[in-house]
Order: C-alpha cells, then sequence, then structure tokens
C-alpha cells in the first residue's frame, strides 16, 4: 500500500509537466502502467506498457525504452505469459547494453535462460 502511494504522488506529481510530452510522456505512461498493474486492471496495464514503449523509442530515451521493455516483461511473466515475456526481456537486454547497463543486461539474459528458455517455466 505504501508503494501504491508512493507511486501515486510521484504520478500527480509528473503529471503537472504532461505539457512536455518530449521528457514526461512515457514516464508517465510506465507509471501509470505499474499503477493499473497493482490495481488489477491487466488490459489496460498492458496498453499502458506498449505506449511507453513506443513514446521512449520515439522520443530517444534509450535507457527508458530499456526499462519500459524490462517491466513489460515482468508484468507478462507475472500474468504467465512466457513467450511475450521472453521477447519483452530479450529486447530489453539490447537496449540495456545499448546504454551501457551491462550487469543489468546480464541479470536478465541469466533470469531469461533459467525460466524462459527450453520449456522452463516461471513457476520453477
Amino acid at each position: 500500500l505504501k508503494w501504491i502511494s508512493n507511486g501515486e504522488i510521484a504520478l500527480t506529481f509528473m503529471k503537472k509537466w504532461e505539457s512536455s510530452k518530449w521528457n514526461f510522456e512515457n514516464k508517465i505512461k510506465l507509471l501509470e502502467a505499474e499503477r493499473m498493474r497493482s490495481l488489477g486492471f491487466f488490459d489496460l496495464a498492458t496498453k499502458l506498457y506498449q505506449e511507453a514503449i513506443l513514446s521512449s523509442e520515439k522520443h530517444k530515451f534509450v535507457h527508458e525504452h530499456a526499462i519500459s521493455l524490462e517491466m513489460q516483461g515482468l508484468f507478462f511473466v507475472s500474468r504467465k505469459f512466457n513467450d511475450d515475456a521472453k521477447i519483452s526481456l530479450e529486447k530489453s537486454v539490447k537496449f540495456h547494453k545499448t546504454w551501457g547497463a551491462n550487469a543489468v543486461a546480464k541479470r536478465i539474459e541469466t533470469y531469461v535462460t533459467k525460466h524462459l528458455t527450453n520449456g522452463n517455466s516461471t513457476e520453477s
């Protein structure tokens, strides 16, 4: 409950700058996606993750593109959509490496190999 409250405060704060779509649109979409996920509105969360990814790509925020893909992938894992999770997480690895977050990329690669490859399940 504390984290939801903190997220809602951050979202309210960021929306004050919403007129600067170039800087804040993808961040707001990602926070909204996480909020919808936590409230159980999974279809809306799916849509918002995709909008965050497209916005960060459009505005050339490579690091936020990587983070949005990673968060989408983790969302898919939580929903047991393992094929979609693997695709999102593997894409996130590419963008994490692009901006030099090699340790994060390695962590995700290890997770994908252990849980989402060769018939492995996130339930193991």
